[in-house]
């Protein structure tokens, strides 16, 4: 995975311009700030199963072409080392949004789609330190840390697990689902988990 820094740039505005498959964890923040002072936008990618091999601009012989990264390198500056917190993406989301190790939340694999939050709300994260100096805060793509569902009836679990597939499902969905804006975003488009895992869906 390649990291990538930006240098300010228009067409780099949050507004309308991101469009993202459902394995993309974008976090967004414009710089359209409340207290007046110019300051860069921050768009930043995290995306499962990639490697520093998958970016033309990186690797002129990748399989797949990728001009606008290659161009967003250009204009920018990127970095061509660094590294995950973990293997897998639950805990490696979890670390880049908090400055957490997972394994100080007991977790040791991925949620489902039905799983409770595992940040907790009073917890500081990127979105809620950003949101805090002046930015709008917005997250679109694959979530997989866990959510509030609603439950139709309140004596029983939301659900039970059995190997990622749940049984005796118990879920409002007609009601509220917390968990994002919580923790700081002010926008969200969301899939609760991997196109692997139920709910298949946008929130």
């Amino acid at each position: 995975m390649a990291m990538v820094k930006y240098k300010v740039n228009k067409w780099l505005l949050l507004k309308g311009m991101v469009y993202c498959l459902a394995w993309f964890l974008v976090i967004g923040c414009s710089a359209g700030t409340n207290d007046g002072q110019e300051k860069p936008n921050i768009v930043l990618i995290l995306a499962d199963d990639m490697g520093y091999g998958d970016v033309s601009g990186l690797n002129p012989e990748s399989v797949v072409q990728t001009p606008n990264l290659d161009q967003m390198m250009e204009s920018g500056i990127y970095f061509t080392e660094a590294h995950a917190s973990a293997s897998i993406c639950t805990p490696t989301r979890y670390a880049l949004l908090t400055g957490r190790y997972s394994f100080r939340t007991g977790l040791n694999g991925v949620l489902t789609g039905y799983s409770k939050p595992i940040i907790e709300y009073n917890r500081e994260t990127v979105a809620s330190l950003l949101s805090k100096a002046g930015y709008k805060t917005a997250i679109i793509g694959k979530w997989h840390l866990g959510l509030e569902w609603q439950a139709k009836d309140t004596t029983k679990p939301v659900y039970t697990r059995d190997k990622f597939i749940p049984d005796n499902l118990n879920v409002d969905y007609s009601k509220e689902v917390k968990g994002v804006q919580e923790i700081g975003f002010e926008y969200s488009y969301i899939s609760p988990a991997g196109n692997n895992l139920a709910p298949f869906t946008f929130i």
